[in-house]
């Protein structure tokens, strides 16, 4: 028996909203939902194979972690955030132990780096440390071949954020004008 994995090409711009979307209907918190988008979009030019991390990323609970310089069970939708955060105040080394998205973790490290002008690296054990080199360039892509079932998953989760049609919202001014001129 063949596998087959439907694919569908989208852009990192599309990636980066359907995130952002997914992510508030997963009920992150909206600066985590902006801060995985980010690094999604990274993942996705770097890479794209590694895309289908957002799942365990934005699994269900996503309660506040304690950050300190060990995250046991780190979940990096939630985390991430915090711990770059520490790592650039203490400037010692944070480990997130045993995380649910450790190619996103290193995607999270990239964006922070960038922002920062800092070098930030990220292990692949989860372990993030100042110093080392700048991340090269993103290479310039189209699009990304995206997995057809992830693309539907974050979907699902985006609807939940959608406010529902009704003749109410639409005076309210949901939804697009009657002209293109609107």
């Amino acid at each position: 028996m063949v596998a087959v994995f439907c694919v569908m090409k989208r852009s990192v711009n599309e990636i980066h909203g359907m995130v952002l979307k997914a992510a508030r209907g997963a009920g992150l918190p909206l600066g985590c939902c902006e801060d995985l988008a980010s690094a999604a979009a990274v993942l996705a030019r770097r890479a794209p194979d590694q895309l289908d991390e957002l799942r365990a990323a934005l699994a269900e609970p996503h309660e506040a972690q304690a950050c300190s310089a060990r995250i046991d069970k780190a979940r990096v939708a939630r985390i991430a955030p915090a711990a770059i955060d520490h790592l650039l105040v203490t400037r010692q080394p944070v480990e997130l132990a045993d995380t649910d998205a450790p190619h996103l973790l290193k995607a999270y490290a990239e964006v922070a780096a960038t922002l920062y002008a800092t070098p930030i690296q990220c292990d692949g054990a989860g372990v993030l440390t100042l110093g080392g080199e700048m991340p090269p360039p993103l290479p310039p892509i189209a699009s990304v071949e995206v997995d057809e079932d992830l693309w539907r998953a974050l979907g699902e989760l985006a609807h939940r954020i959608y406010v529902p049609a009704s003749e109410a919202s639409r005076v309210a001014g949901a939804g697009a004008g009657l002209t293109d001129n609107d």
